[in-house]
């Protein structure tokens, strides 16, 4: 298990020893997955700090190559923090925002829905965005969302 990985898990025992709902860890908990970073001419090449902005981006202008993904990554010797990236179509993490990243955890999602949920809450991303949906089934939302085709094919590869 990845270090993301069990960033997710300690966030997903803590929440429900002490009767909490965190909707993005029972997400990441349920359908997250590890993702094998790739490098190539992207990678970092994009605004700092501006991961779910550059991801987006990136999704927007190769919605055929890439699919948009959020989660929990780091770079060596560091401690795990929500990030976004992208996938392509191989199932590998292209980061277009840090160029030393070596450990992905997170959901794809599919990028008509990235788009109607950015376009509600006014910002990019979705994970640091869920307190806009204070109203609605958060969990439901964001199940919704998630990029089944991509999702079944890594249930396939792990199951090889």
């Amino acid at each position: 298990m990845s270090a993301c990985q069990q960033h997710v898990e300690m966030y997903r025992s803590l929440t429900e020893m002490n009767g909490l709902v965190m909707p993005n860890i029972q997400l990441l908990s349920e359908f997250g997955r590890q993702w094998t970073p790739k490098r190539n001419k992207l990678t970092g090449k994009m605004e700092p700090g501006r991961c779910y902005k550059n991801a987006y981006q990136l999704v927007a202008s190769n919605p055929d190559k890439y699919v948009y993904c959020e989660g929990f990554a780091m770079s060596p010797g560091l401690i795990p923090l929500e990030h976004a990236w992208v996938v392509d179509r191989h199932g590998h993490a292209i980061d277009p925002t840090w160029d030393k990243g070596a450990d992905y955890f997170g959901v794809a999602f599919d990028f008509f829905w990235l788009m109607d949920f950015c376009s509600d809450t006014g910002y990019y991303g979705v994970m640091g965005m869920l307190y806009t949906l204070r109203k609605q089934d958060v969990y439901a939302k964001l199940k919704s969302g998630i990029d089944t085709h991509l999702h079944a094919q890594s249930i396939a590869q792990e199951q090889k």
